[in-house]
């Protein structure tokens, strides 16, 4: 294994492992510091996570570590995708001083997360 494919794969564990956690934490703190405030929020931090593994996914060396560990953050991602289902009627769409900035940055944000999972996969 040379450098580059350990510095890949050491990112791939840290998307893996991350963007999850984060999802994790922003849905269960809704409407608290440091938690989602609104709809957009969810949308692009769920992008995020998707996109950590789909990214860990591809690049962590599986023959190194167990595929199985891949299931927490798939389950903690999937848990994440529950509880925003679950919050989406209780949120406002938007809360910002300018809300078409906002959603034209989530937009970019979540289009960006895609082409990135489709070059990548």
């Amino acid at each position: 294994m040379t450098w580059l494919e350990w510095a890949i794969g050491a990112a791939g564990i840290a998307f893996l492992v991350w963007s999850p956690a984060a999802y994790a934490y922003a849905v269960s703190r809704v409407g608290r510091r440091g938690g989602a405030r609104d709809r957009l929020a969810l949308v692009s931090s769920g992008a995020a996570a998707v996109f950590g593994l789909a990214f860990g996914r591809t690049y962590v060396p599986w023959d190194i570590i167990p595929p199985a560990l891949w299931a927490i953050p798939a389950t903690v991602t999937a848990w994440g995708i529950l509880a925003s289902a679950w919050l989406w009627p209780t949120l406002p769409p938007v809360v910002a001083r300018r809300p078409q900035l906002r959603l034209a940055s989530t937009i970019i944000g979540v289009v960006v997360y895609a082409v990135l999972i489709v070059v990548i996969v």
